[in-house]
């Protein structure tokens, strides 16, 4: 069976209507990815911002057993090497992992690791590490219970021998190695006047042998980040490794497509700046440069990066030190307390996903946007307290509404609901809907009769101040969100997509111009047999990754 392949459709307003011209409908488009495929796309109001060079599915790694392909490897350069030449493991937090390059080579973002004691490894750093020694988990006995000696085993398989009489246990010697004659059993430490330090160099062991004054070496190196089991993780932007075919980012506008310069790996674009990073800076041109292709001009805005690590950075507007902006002054710093793995901008607020998954909201917050319960604005990073203790693992920022997805699937959302964009009754979607059952009424307001009416079969909601968990069909559990200027997409775990609010321009690929203020499932792609991956809404437009059979 054929692996499937990776497609983006796009709903609503087109970059042809951004232009003037004759839009192609409300109906679903496919955007042209040509042979090297689209990864990942940043849509603005009048363009958008592609980048090309589909990678290969991620599946078995040919050199070793415990990692996978790593899915930023094409297939023709990854080299199969056998088991034999194989680097050994080690122990690394409580993860294997190949010591050294080995067969994983330039494509894969492990580096070498130093051997350590920290690292629960016995070896010292000078020997090496026997290759035929499997790695097994530690014993454990039954609360209380004490393992027995001869069963206890070292994390490198070596069973520890038992116990018994010899020197004193505080001897740096092996039980087995006899202590030199001459050396006293045990010499009392040198103690100095008081507050004067003894030099290292004079400082004895427990058997009267000086210690060797300290030194840089393996000790002094920092331990890489542990890498979960089963899990190769691309390399960081820059980082050396192949790249697939044609890759690179791409702005397109209506009937433009423009290849930009190589080496930039991420967009945040606007209608004013786009502003792109690679891995040395960060840097911003104007709209019109970035449209024409031409970025040798000076940048209006420059930000050198300090040189990536082994794991991969967090994407814009992310930045070490702070976050970009797509209009100036184009950077903003965070507070040191305030640990951020990923954020969001709207049109005048901020909203952040904190390193434990708590979620942060600043910037203007007139229509409840922030969360805090007020229409007050916020110009530092403030904690969302309704949401404290519910760890959030994804948050998205609108116009001016918010949403977030907890761990277990459930979706909050807080803001303005004036096109029922939070997917809560709306009072002007409701007076639409008594105008299109009343023709003859043309633009007048709801009598009051049917206001009367409408207050009683529901509460309307323009503004909610607070975060409200809502209520999808069939309790479904939604794992990717993203909101537009004034509507909501989301994915479910079982890859159905449901959207809602404004749909002047078709934005909800509901086939229609209707606005919804309930949650509805995009027909077309169930009848296609598409599955939703990934969403991106921009402002007036919907970007669907879909999986085809």
């Amino acid at each position: 069976m054929a692996a499937p392949r990776r497609a983006w459709l796009v709903f609503g307003f087109s970059t042809e209507e951004a232009a003037g011209e004759p839009g192609p409908g409300p109906g679903p488009r496919r955007l042209e990815s040509g042979p090297e495929g689209i990864r990942r796309v940043w849509p603005a109001w009048s363009y958008v911002v592609v980048e090309t060079g589909e990678r290969p599915p991620p599946g078995r790694c040919p050199g070793s057993p415990f990692l996978p392909r790593c899915p930023c490897c094409p297939g023709p350069a990854w080299r199969p090497v056998p088991p034999s030449a194989l680097p050994a493991l080690h122990r690394d937090g409580g993860v294997s992992v190949p010591r050294g390059a080995g067969p994983l080579g330039r494509c894969c973002p492990l580096r070498p690791l130093t051997p350590n004691p920290r690292n629960g490894n016995p070896h010292p750093p000078t020997a090496p590490v026997p290759r035929d020694v499997p790695f097994l988990p530690k014993r454990r006995s039954p609360r209380g219970v004490p393992v027995p000696p001869s069963q206890r085993r070292s994390p490198r398989g070596v069973p520890f021998s038992p116990p018994s009489a010899g020197p004193p246990a505080m001897s740096p010697y092996p039980v087995s190695a006899p202590v030199p004659p001459g050396v006293s059993p045990s010499l009392p430490k040198p103690r100095s006047p008081r507050g004067v330090p003894v030099p290292p160099a004079q400082r004895p062991s427990p058997r009267g042998v000086p210690f060797p004054p300290p030194s840089a070496g393996p000790r002094d190196v920092p331990l890489p980040a542990p890498v979960p089991r089963d899990v190769c993780v691309p390399p960081p932007p820059g980082a050396d490794g192949p790249a697939a075919a044609g890759a690179g980012l791409e702005v397109r506008s209506a009937g433009l497509r423009r290849r930009l310069p190589p080496g930039w790996t991420e967009a945040l674009p606007s209608e004013t700046h786009l502003v792109l990073r690679g891995p040395a800076a960060a840097r911003a041109w104007p709209r019109a440069a970035a449209l024409r292709g031409e970025l040798r001009e000076a940048a209006a805005w420059s930000r050198a990066l300090p040189p990536p690590g082994p794991r991969r950075p967090p994407p814009l507007p992310l930045l070490p030190g702070g976050f970009a902006t797509p209009r100036p002054p184009f950077f903003a710093a965070l507070p040191g307390g305030v640990r951020v793995r990923r954020l969001a901008l709207g049109q005048e607020h901020v909203l952040a996903l904190g390193a434990a998954g708590e979620a942060y909201a600043w910037g203007g917050g007139r229509h409840g946007q922030l969360g805090h319960g007020t229409l007050e604005s916020e110009l530092q990073p403030r904690l969302v307290e309704a949401l404290a203790g519910v760890p959030m693992q994804a948050v998205a920022a609108g116009g001016w509404h918010s949403a977030s997805v907890s761990e277990t699937g459930d979706l909050y959302m807080w803001g303005w609901n004036e096109s029922g964009q939070l997917a809560l009754p709306s009072k002007a979607l409701a007076e639409e809907r008594a105008q299109d059952e009343d023709p003859g009424a043309g633009d007048a307001e709801l009598t009051p009769h049917q206001e009367q009416l409408a207050a009683e079969d529901t509460a309307f909601i323009s503004i909610q101040a607070f975060p409200a968990l809502l209520d999808l069909p069939q309790d479904l559990e939604v794992s990717k969100v993203s909101c537009g200027s004034r509507h909501t997409a989301i994915i479910t775990r079982g890859g159905e997509l449901y959207t809602w609010g404004w749909g002047k321009y078709g934005q909800l690929g509901h086939k229609d111009n209707a606005s919804s203020d309930q949650p509805r499932r995009v027909e077309y792609l169930v009848a296609e047999g598409l599955r939703a991956e990934e969403v991106v809404c921009g402002p007036w437009t919907t970007y669907i990754c879909v999986l085809e059979p």
